[in-house]
């Protein structure tokens, strides 16, 4: 974000509003984030692109979690919802047949993703958080958490 800042000469905080705008379902042209797991640092593409950033060699362990068998608990909300939905969810599920996930999840937008490891006491807790995505890419996102989790928790 710094690089595109000194190119747009724009300050960071102008332009990271703006792409967090962009992730809403309004926007023409819709943006995703993600946690780049070997930098710790937000990566921002277009919501299109995301599938294929998360094949790419630059960013694939970034949706490659490193125990895709071990469960975690999923809360999803909507703008019509006033509590989360709520699923227990293994990588692998997601990796196997991403399909079948998206179907899991109730409605089109979610405007609030949540993922809580299973309790651990060597392990904070932690529930880092999406925001505005649909239905396509919230498997993705759902990766990225975890393998971000399973990062932290590991290394």
């Amino acid at each position: 974000m710094n690089e595109l800042s000194n190119i747009l000469g724009l300050p960071t905080r102008v332009i990271e509003t703006k792409l967090k705008k962009m992730r809403k379902s309004l926007s023409r042209t819709r943006v995703a984030c993600f946690i780049d797991v070997d930098t710790r640092e937000i990566r921002w593409c277009t919501a299109d692109e995301l599938e294929s950033m998360s094949r790419s060699d630059e960013y694939m362990s970034s949706f490659t979690p490193i125990d895709p068998d071990e469960s975690f608990h999923v809360m999803l909300k909507n703008d019509e919802t006033e509590s989360f939905i709520e699923i227990i969810i293994k990588p692998r599920e997601i990796m196997e047949d991403i399909r079948e996930v998206e179907r899991k999840i109730p409605f089109e937008e979610i405007t609030e993703i949540r993922v809580r490891i299973p309790p651990d006491i060597t392990f904070p807790p932690i529930s880092p958080k999406y925001y505005y995505a649909n239905r396509r890419t919230v498997p993705l996102a759902l990766l990225n958490i975890i393998s971000f989790l399973q990062s932290l928790r590991y290394s």
